[in-house]
């Protein structure tokens, strides 16, 4: 969610951020489209439905999911890159969150069974009475037979897709980020961003095209427009729908049932998106903070990325996803424009910028907080008469109940105020590690319901962070972590009866009755939930007792493993993002091959475009500028589709010396397989420029091939190999194999030949 009601403030404070589609895509080429999956799949699953509860038919929203991806993708018709990133397991300071909006949906919709119940409406009745399967829209957690069986789908669904559609079959590289694969999906695709921008120098331009890649995000969620700024890429716009679709006006109600029309997202055309041009909101900063420049007290340099790096902090301060903000400021109050005044005020005379990326200067911060708290008394008064607390009027005594009623904290309890400071100090720290290097601790998260308040953020230097990363929960682990009982269904039957058997260890963090604070807001999603923290040791030692291997049936021990992402490579990718490779031992330029990448490990992905670029590493001494050189692969990968080449790609671990020769597997489609090695040690080895017109006029004659595996591997196939290598070129005919295929079958007797039980020849692989 990230910070309440931004996009709205963004609008109305900078109009000229927000852009058509047509106005400003126009003849722009989009170079990267990033989604945020877990938007998509709860627009096109419940969010946009008139109806109190909807039917669970997965089949149904699955094609409801792919379709829009699909438009989204025909909209927006990216280069280079397509990268669909689905949540995976968060962070424990995100659990905390999950675990409150799961426990408040889950009574909020006990709630609505309960007036059904009394209600004569026929359609009610079926949902009381169990007729209907209704979706609960918890199952889009990591971890359910919900999202297990979606994380396959997608991936047959994008193999098919590149395959039978021609925009995907000539479009861009896809990257696909399940649910299985720790971590938010908006971070995951920062985590791409960051690795590729320092690792691929075509980012930043090439000799054919000098600009920099331009990048396109989706997504409703608030942080996308921080991650997009935290990117420091000059070229980056967030793709959305219009706010009239997504909450359309309350006048626009049905006779019929009173309730607000909503549109169906399958009807969404490109007029109803918009854009939110990143370029612009950091041009509007530019304009905004240029007057510090001037300013006679300033002492330092002016720095544009520093100041944007402060304004997200300024943001974070108002509302996070992992911290509650501080109590006094409020977005929908004006907080964020009496803060950036604040600081345009202030900054001159702090010395210096507030943050160092995820680094935090405690001074300056101090003397900020001590400036911003001079508006908290004021703010209590306001809170005296709307919630009828008269106690916080007193301008004396209004720190007291604060903490006696919110965190339950007497004035002489100085080290638990203590303790809350230093936790809220490593709040502040953390979410800035997380946005702009990443998760800095899987396990760390805010042990408390509230902030302190600002003028009591005080003494900060003395204050030590540190943060150990530890590893993510399993997929099981974080449902257990953030369902209710309600919700038990949607796990595995051990693991469920750990929420609900009263003689359970952990029973007590799952309250059937909880206390729900407005704490001075107005919508129900801003509420604080009262319930507790779970306790991870005790978590972890509930979850030691079971037996995965004879208490989980296979498909959910499947559900309990941690993925990777999955690449998938159209054909003639690499010709479309390089138009030529330089060589720096001859100083000539090439044409790139028509190589392309299948699969790749984790650590390897930013330089998948390298490898397509610099299609291999000639020796230990005499590589690429800026190429990957690359172990034998040893291991099968599998095949998804057909029809494409194929190279697998492996990074040296770090330290570690590259080898002599590095070995790939190009596979072509049929049973034809083509071993080639660019150290050229190998007899009868085909490398470079030759082994790629190999690969490629075997793969155009596949058609007239009808070969068959004989065991030791298709001499037919190595004829044409050989030929080639001692010719130093490829004149052969379609019409020659064809003579030699039949002279070779003359030769075969019934012995070699296939039997009709055998697999086809696109199943098998011959070794050359």
């Amino acid at each position: 969610m990230g910070i309440p009601k931004l996009f709205r403030w963004l609008i109305d404070l900078y109009p000229s951020v927000r852009q058509r589609i047509g106005d400003t895509l126009g003849d722009t080429t989009v170079d990267t489209f990033y989604l945020d999956m877990n938007g998509i799949i709860h627009m096109c699953t419940h969010a946009n439905v008139d109806a109190d509860f909807v039917e669970h038919d997965e089949e149904e929203m699955f094609h409801r999911i792919f379709a829009y991806i699909d438009r989204l993708y025909k909209i927006i018709r990216p280069r280079r890159l397509l990268y669909m990133a689905v949540d995976g397991v968060a962070p424990r300071a995100k659990m905390n969150q999950q675990r409150n909006r799961r426990f408040r949906s889950a009574k909020e919709g006990e709630l609505l069974l309960e007036q059904m119940k009394s209600s004569t409406n026929p359609d009610h009745s079926r949902w009381v009475d169990g007729d209907r399967k209704r979706f609960d829209s918890n199952c889009i957690t990591p971890g359910t037979d919900f999202m297990y069986k979606l994380g396959l789908a997608l991936r047959k669904w994008v193999a098919y897709k590149i395959q039978t559609d021609p925009v995907w079959a000539d479009g861009a590289k896809v990257i696909l980020s399940g649910p299985d694969v720790p971590g938010e999906g908006e971070h995951k695709i920062m985590d791409y961003i960051r690795e590729a921008s320092a690792t691929d120098p075509t980012w930043k331009g090439t000799a054919d095209n000098p600009a920099p890649l331009q990048h396109c995000m989706y997504g409703l969620d608030a942080d996308l427009i921080m991650l997009s700024l935290v990117s420091h890429q000059p070229n980056f716009i967030l793709l959305r729908e219009k706010m009239a679709v997504i909450h359309p006006r309350k006048t626009r109600r049905d006779p019929g049932t009173g309730r607000v029309r909503k549109r169906d997202p399958m009807t969404f055309s490109r007029e109803d998106f918009e854009i939110l041009d990143v370029s612009i909101l950091r041009e509007v900063l530019y304009m905004q903070f240029r007057g510090i420049a001037k300013h006679p007290d300033l002492t330092f340099e002016w720095d544009l990325e520093r100041l944007i790096d402060d304004f997200i902090f300024l943001c974070f301060l108002i509302g996070n996803d992992f911290l509650p903000h501080i109590p006094h400021l409020d977005i929908a109050e004006g907080s964020i424009n009496d803060i950036l005044a604040l600081y345009i005020k202030l900054l001159p005379k702090l010395g210096g910028y507030l943050t160092d990326k995820a680094k935090l200067h405690p001074q300056r911060l101090e003397v900020f907080l001590r400036a911003i708290s001079h508006s908290e008394a004021l703010y209590f008064r306001r809170r005296a008469k709307l919630d009828d607390e008269p106690a916080f009027a007193d301008a004396e005594k209004y720190k007291d109940h604060y903490y006696w009623m919110k965190l339950g904290l007497q004035p002489h309890d100085v080290e638990d105020k203590r303790r809350l400071n230093q936790c809220y100090l490593e709040g502040l720290h953390w979410v800035l590690h997380y946005y702009h290097h990443g998760c800095g601790s899987w396990a760390w998260y805010y042990p408390y319901h509230y902030a302190p308040l600002a003028s009591d953020l005080r003494h900060l230097e003395s204050l030590k962070v540190e943060f150990d990363r530890g590893r993510p929960f399993t997929p099981l682990m974080q449902l257990l972590s953030v369902m209710p009982t309600q919700c038990s269904e949607l796990l595995p039957q051990p693991y469920s009866a750990l929420m609900i058997n009263e003689s359970s260890p952990i029973t007590g963090f799952y309250p059937s009755d909880f206390q729900v604070d407005p704490n001075g807001k107005k919508n129900s999603w801003e509420y604080v939930v009262r319930i507790p923290f779970i306790d991870e040791e005790k978590l972890l030692s509930a979850v030691g007792s079971i037996n995965h291997k004879t208490q989980l049936s296979r498909q959910e021990r499947m559900r309990n493993l941690r993925g990777r992402d999955h690449v998938f490579i159209p054909p003639g990718y690499s010709d479309r993002i390089a138009s030529y490779i330089k060589d720096d031992a001859t100083g000539k330029k090439r044409r790139p091959g028509r190589t392309t990448a299948f699969e790749m490990d984790d650590d390897s992905l930013p330089y998948v475009d390298l490898s397509l670029t610099r299609p291999f590493a000639r020796s230990r001494t005499r590589g690429r500028a800026g190429g990957v050189r690359r172990n034998p692969i040893k291991r099968a990968i599998p095949r998804v589709r057909d029809g494409e080449l194929r190279a697998i790609a492996k990074r040296l671990p770090e330290g570690e010396r590259a080898a002599d020769r590095a070995a790939v597997d190009v596979r072509v489609k049929g049973a034809e397989r083509l071993h080639y090695s660019t150290g050229g040690r190998r007899k009868d080895a085909v490398s470079g420029k030759l082994r790629e017109e190999a690969a490629r006029r075997i793969d155009s004659t596949r058609k007239v091939l009808d070969l068959r595996d004989k065991g030791s591997g298709s001499e037919l196939a190595m004829m044409a190999v050989k030929s080639a290598v001692q010719r130093k070129k490829l004149d052969l005919d379609p019409r020659q194999l064809v003579r030699r295929k039949r002279q070779l079958q003359r030769v075969s007797e019934s012995g070699q030949q296939a039997t009709d039980g055998e697999k086809s020849a696109d199943e098998k692989m011959v070794h050359g």
